[in-house]
């Protein structure tokens, strides 16, 4: 679970900068700039998601698992 928040905590941080960057982008009268600076950003989400994306698979594994015993009381 540590590594889980982490990344979750990651995540978090990069959506703040991306937000703020947009916004600052979107002031910036030089489009090909923004575009340039988009597309980095979702390649970095990209691979992000796809380093990880074991880890998330075996926690939302475990969560469906404890979802399902709990049901079964």
């Amino acid at each position: 679970m540590n590594l889980w928040n982490r990344f979750v905590s990651f995540l978090t941080a990069l959506l703040g900068w991306m937000t703020k960057t947009r916004a600052r982008l979107a002031a910036d009268t030089s489009g090909e700039i923004n575009i340039v600076a988009m597309v980095l950003i979702i390649i970095v989400v990209i691979a992000l998601v796809a380093i990880f994306r074991s880890e998330m698979t075996d926690i939302v594994t475990k969560m469906f698992e404890k979802i399902r015993s709990g049901m079964e009381v």
